[in-house]
C-alpha cells in the first residue's frame, strides 16, 4: 500500500489521550511550544479515567511532524498518541 503524498507545510492533528486533562493541556503547550494550535476535549473513556484532546497545529514536514509524535509519545502524562 503506498503511502499517501503530503504537501507540507500542512496542519496536522494529534490525539492525546491520558489521565489528567489539565496536564495533558499543559504537556500540549509545552510540547507545541511556540506555534499556533487548537486544543479541544474529544471525549472521556466510560470508566471516567481517561480524557482524549485534539491538538491540530502547522507542521513543516515529515521530521517535524514526526518529532511531535514522538514527544508526545514518549511524555509520561500521556497514555496514547494517535
Amino acid at each position: 500500500m503506498k503511502r499517501p503524498d503530503i504537501e507540507y507545510p500542512c496542519d496536522w492533528g494529534y490525539k492525546i489521550i491520558g489521565e489528567d486533562q489539565e496536564l495533558l493541556k499543559d504537556t500540549a503547550a509545552k510540547i507545541i511550544n511556540d506555534r499556533d494550535y487548537t486544543i479541544s476535549v474529544s471525549g472521556k473513556s466510560r470508566t471516567g479515567k481517561y480524557t482524549s484532546l485534539d491538538i491540530k497545529t502547522r507542521v513543516l514536514d515529515q521530521s517535524d511532524r514526526n518529532k511531535i509524535f514522538s514527544d508526545f509519545s514518549n511524555h509520561p502524562s500521556v497514555k496514547k498518541v494517535l
